[in-house]
């Protein structure tokens, strides 16, 4: 008997799509709030400072999400409902011993820090980077572990708890006392912590056997182990030119960088939004057309965001002084030149999408790897001798090298993989 169209579930899927996009709206904006108030709160160098201790919460957060997280999102979706409680539980035990490793790893870091470089006072900002690393780490499992059981308004509800709150509480702390780093990291790491707990009451778990949680680590880490080399990759091709900037010029080099940064994140909407369908996109089209409606796409793709990225790029470029000052105080606009280079490196890092996409269709995956690969050796070999020569202007033009090696790469294997029969 022929049945009618599933109404009734197109709906409820579109509703699903648009609480994530919401939500990933409200992420985009809260993170971006979040570094502007601080940034105007702390001053140019206490704002390096914040960004350079904070890149240890990142590290610890990519490695937990290749671990953790990543797997997660492929394997309950696979798995029947009622066997999804106790998966859930294992992944519970595999968060609080990775994040317990990576805590003692942060520690560790904090600890030889200030043995080599006293005058930095890292063990001052030990225990709220520990506890920020925590928190980011528990809340964003829980947010994506809602969105795996396509629960997104859970996942909104945390959002909103987490990141409403370290609103609040940086206001909160600023008043009450002078701005200070520590006290910027324990108000984000109260933030998440609050958001985490609220995930956590809505969750549906049950306490696995110690064989599960056993079985669930050792199928998570054949899942992950190459996901971690590539996301430690990822981390040091795109961070390391910041580190040595604030190790060898000073915390205000990291500032300026990581607030460049900041105002060209608003395009991270598009590139989430381009990055959620092109893969789709382009296997669609290979398989409906081939090769040649495949790179019709996948030039529509970059003809039309890559528009849009050139406008807001162009624009940053145009009055990057003005632009600085006005988000993030007058100490700021004298780093225009800052903006600039990241609304060129922008411009490169927009080619990743239709290439990485145009990849995935052709089942080539391996050159994502290795690009990475180069860009993070490039990285290693210029970045130290670019900032001696050149200063900030070095470590820009050294971000801006490895993101054209990157994409330069990517595109020479897509040009081959075209060539040949997509893998069976």
């Amino acid at each position: 008997m022929a049945t009618g169209p599933d109404i009734g579930g197109f709906l409820a899927r579109r509703r699903e799509l648009n609480l994530a996009f919401v939500d990933q709206g409200l992420v985009s904006a809260a993170n971006f709030i979040v570094g502007v108030l601080v940034a105007r709160s702390l001053g140019l160098d206490d704002y390096g400072v914040y960004t350079l201790v904070w890149m240890g919460v990142l590290f610890l957060n990519g490695q937990h999400h290749s671990f953790v997280v990543a797997p997660m999102m492929s394997f309950a979706p696979k798995m029947a409902p009622a066997d999804r409680p106790a998966y859930y539980g294992a992944v519970v035990a595999g968060h609080l011993l990775v994040s317990a490793g990576g805590l003692l790893l942060l520690g560790a870091g904090f600890l030889i820090a200030d043995i080599v470089y006293p005058h930095w006072e890292g063990l001052t900002y030990a225990p709220s980077v520990c506890a920020a690393a925590f928190a980011y780490q528990s809340q964003d499992a829980l947010r994506r572990h809602f969105f795996v059981r396509e629960t997104p308004g859970d996942a909104l509800l945390v959002d909103v708890a987490g990141y409403g709150s370290q609103v609040a509480l940086l206001l909160l702390f600023f008043a009450l006392a002078e701005p200070r780093t520590v006290s910027a990291i324990w108000a984000v790491a109260g933030g998440m912590g609050i958001g985490a707990l609220v995930g956590a009451l809505r969750m549906d778990v049950t306490l696995p056997a110690r064989r599960e949680v056993l079985d669930e680590l050792a199928r998570h880490w054949r899942f992950a182990k190459w996901l971690i080399g590539s996301e430690i990759m990822r981390w040091t091709s795109e961070n390391f030119f910041v580190i040595v900037s604030g190790a060898t010029l000073g915390p205000f080099a990291a500032g300026v960088m990581n607030a460049a940064k900041t105002i060209m994140g608003v395009t991270h909407v598009l590139f989430l939004g381009l990055s959620n369908v092109a893969p789709a996109g382009a296997a669609k089209a290979l398989h409906e057309g081939g090769a040649r409606a495949l790179t019709a796409y996948l030039a529509s793709v970059t003809a039309y965001g890559g528009a849009l990225t050139l406008i807001f790029a162009g624009v940053a470029a145009l009055i990057p002084s003005y632009l600085m000052g006005l988000v993030f105080g007058a100490e700021y606009a004298a780093y225009g030149f800052a903006l600039q280079w990241f609304a060129a490196i922008y411009l490169m890092t927009f080619l990743h999408i239709p290439l990485s996409a145009g990849l995935r269709a052709l089942e080539r995956t391996g050159p994502l790897f290795w690009a990475r690969g180069v860009a993070t050796v490039i990285t290693l070999l210029v970045a130290l001798p670019l900032i001696d020569l050149y200063g900030l202007h070095g470590a820009l033009l050294g971000s801006f090298l490895v993101n054209v090696a990157q994409q330069a790469t990517l595109f020479v294997a897509f040009r081959q993989a075209l060539r040949l029969p997509v893998s069976g």
